[in-house]
């Protein structure tokens, strides 16, 4: 996984309802391959708009693709668990 740190770090601590976002993997199968915007997001979830249907995420569970700044950028879920207000003000510590 290429990982352009300030890019990351941008995303990590931004808005994510809005963007484009897609499922690479997940431990649950059926969840693989799901992508859309995503519409709402909960400390453990995210919702994205799938084929006309909202579908739930969580977020530990998968390795997701985001659409950032025309860029594509590829995060664990894990980095994402956080309540959105909570992740937007905090300060971001990356471990590869």
């Amino acid at each position: 996984m290429s990982c352009n740190m300030p890019l990351v770090e941008q995303l990590l601590r931004g808005e994510l309802i809005g963007l484009h976002a897609r499922v690479v993997s997940s431990r649950n199968s059926y969840n693989a391959g799901i992508e859309g915007r995503v519409v709402y997001e909960t400390r453990n979830t995210l919702t994205i708009q799938h084929g006309g249907r909202e579908k739930r995420i969580i977020k530990k569970n998968c390795v997701l693709e985001f659409e950032f700044k025309n860029r594509r950028v590829i995060i664990k879920g894990d980095w994402l668990v956080a309540r959105p207000e909570e992740r937007t003000k905090s300060r971001v510590k990356l471990v590869k």
